[in-house]
């Protein structure tokens, strides 16, 4: 029931930039189903799903596939702790935040719900805008959570990552500043007493550096050392010297979770500032701990990167030499026979000048396996470029973006490559921003034509829309290169636009 007092007037349209989320509502009691539905519908949730048995949560979570699940603790046949138990193996690949709203207020309850893998804890009678506000928090975090993962696995590197990070964090809770710190001499990690600052970003974007930071016996050791998320009334405490006038109220969280910790997430607001909740630094420590799953996917990411290239580059280097050049050694042995068995010295120069060609090709080839053998890390930054641009314009969108990029990007001429990030950027908005899309497919590929096909299922296109001015361009964008634009509906709801353009045009 909601407690007196609590309207939802301030409440309403609070969620509309998570009008595309899944919201699954779970409770025994037909009343609080209806009100917590009526609660986020007025909030703006247009998908709000509901059961009043909990022993159907499992069967259904594949099939709703939601982003939030709400979820009472006291029913009868399965009870809320069994349900979190089953949840938790559901989501045990992916982060699927869960508010407990129960009329159990005993700290046990809480502590048994937190315990089983509830991410936060409302009691009944509640107050409608807390809900809606902790319902908007654990959305954020899974927004946060999934371009995260987009990122990674779209291959973005690890400062890009890292940067999605700060930011995040900053949105999350309100910070004026954000950074990554490792320790400053990862070589010995475990006994290192400072840390540097990796990736910063807000107020004192710029000022930090790479700035070293001692750590023994602050809040940032206990953070990095015994996995303690910690609050602090003024960073100076922790960061001595540090740039004037944004050391104030902190909160330092382990980046990741387990023995493999190796960064501190901290978060800070101007000096005089109010200071940060406890809620604060939960909702932080839950986006940290899946943070650093997302950085650690990224370095994986790169490392099986660098490997497949390297397997590639000595698979062509050893073809080139137990083929390409034994072959070509027979050719010029072949000439050879021939020159002698010839009396006109005219043909005979000709094939010694062929012979000599021969052999200055496989004097190339073999410096092309020498550098085969080399250091890959030069390789074309284009599909990496590509990538970043559809995370950092899916960064806040409700539904996970499906992304393929294939062919050879790297052929791509730097005009042609512009104009793709150009309509990536246009064709992405209008899905994310404008049609309310709950599924997003980007396909781009490098063939004889650059092909990028954004697919969305959202409110489709307005039968007189209030401006064209992205779609000229579009329109204008391809007909510069001499390629094509099209756009239309999907199946009677949804658009497809699909922009081509010739990698390489005649003349």
């Amino acid at each position: 029931m909601e407690r007196a007092g609590g309207g939802t007037g301030t409440g309403v349209d609070m969620l509309a930039r998570f009008a595309g989320a899944r919201v699954f509502v779970v409770d025994d009691n037909p009343s609080n189903v209806a009100l917590l539905r009526a609660v986020l519908t007025r909030a703006g949730i247009r998908q709000v799903f509901t059961d009043t048995d909990p022993r159907r949560v499992v069967s259904r979570l594949p099939v709703i596939d939601p982003d939030l699940l709400i979820l009472d603790l006291h029913m009868p046949r399965l009870d809320g702790d069994a349900v979190l138990e089953q949840v938790h193996r559901f989501a045990v690949r992916d982060y699927l935040p869960v508010l407990v709203v129960t009329a159990d207020t005993t700290a046990a309850a809480s502590d048994r719900a937190l315990s089983a893998g509830a991410h936060d804890f409302v009691t009944k009678p509640f107050n409608t805008n807390e809900v809606l506000l902790r319902v908007r928090n654990l959305l954020e975090t899974r927004v946060l959570f999934t371009a995260l993962r987009s990122a990674s696995a779209l291959g973005g590197d690890t400062p890009q990552v890292e940067r999605l990070i700060v930011r995040g964090a900053m949105e999350l809770i309100g910070g004026d500043h954000a950074m990554i710190a490792v320790p400053a001499d990862p070589a010995a990690a475990d006994e290192s007493t400072e840390l540097r600052v990796t990736v910063s970003a807000g107020t004192a974007d710029g000022a930090l550096g790479s700035r070293v930071v001692p750590i023994a016996e602050s809040p940032a050791w206990a953070a990095l050392r015994e996995g303690m998320p910690q609050r602090v009334a003024d960073l100076t405490t922790v960061v001595a010297g540090g740039p004037t006038g944004w050391c104030g109220p902190a909160l330092l969280c382990p980046l990741g979770s387990g023995p493999a910790l190796d960064a501190v997430l901290v978060t800070s607001r101007v000096p005089g500032s109010a200071a940060f909740a406890d809620h604060d630094l939960k909702l932080l420590a839950l986006f940290a701990a899946q943070a650093g799953l997302a950085l650690q996917r990224a370095e994986h990411q790169r490392a099986y990167q660098e490997l497949a290239v390297l397997a590639d580059r000595d698979r062509i280097a050893r073809d080139l030499h137990d083929h390409v050049i034994q072959r070509l050694y027979a050719v010029g042995l072949a000439l050879q026979g021939t020159r002698r068995g010839l009396r006109a010295a005219e043909v005979a120069g000709r094939i010694t000048d062929h012979i000599g060609e021969l052999s200055d090709v496989i004097k190339d080839i073999r410096t092309a396996i020498f550098e085969l053998e080399g250091d890959p890390s030069a390789a074309s930054p284009a599909r990496a470029a590509l990538s970043a641009t559809i995370a950092a314009m899916t960064a806040d969108a409700a539904p996970t973006p499906s992304v393929t990029i294939s062919g050879p990007v790297e052929v791509l001429p730097a005009d042609l490559l512009a104009h793709a990030h150009a309509v990536v950027r246009e064709a992405t908005a209008n899905a994310v921003r404008h049609a309310h899309a709950s599924e997003l497919t980007i396909t781009i590929t490098v063939g004889e034509d650059l092909v990028i096909d954004v697919t969305d299922d959202g409110v489709g296109i307005p039968a007189v829309p209030a401006r064209r001015s992205g779609t000229r361009n579009l329109h204008r964008r391809a007909e510069e290169v001499g390629g094509t634009f099209t756009i239309g509906p999907v199946d009677g709801h949804g658009t497809r636009m699909i922009w081509t353009a010739p990698v390489h045009p005649k003349p």
